[in-house]
């Protein structure tokens, strides 16, 4: 969690699918767009998703 605070994240929910529970969406609110996109590049998140065992590239949706 200390690198989402660093890029200016805050965890709104963590959300699992009905049919999938491997469906997983994570809602975050960011300071700023230009961060947020850093932090969607950043060689800490492609560490931190393998640690977790994610297959695959994320879906990352940016909305206003």
């Amino acid at each position: 969690m200390p690198t989402r605070q660093e890029y200016g994240l805050k965890e709104l929910g963590v959300h699992r699918g009905a049919d999938n529970s491997n469906d997983i969406t994570i809602v975050f609110e960011a300071q700023s767009l230009e961060r947020v996109m850093a932090f969607a590049e950043s060689s800490d998140l492609k560490e931190a998703m393998m640690a977790a065992g994610v297959q695959g590239m994320p879906d990352i949706w940016f909305t206003d």
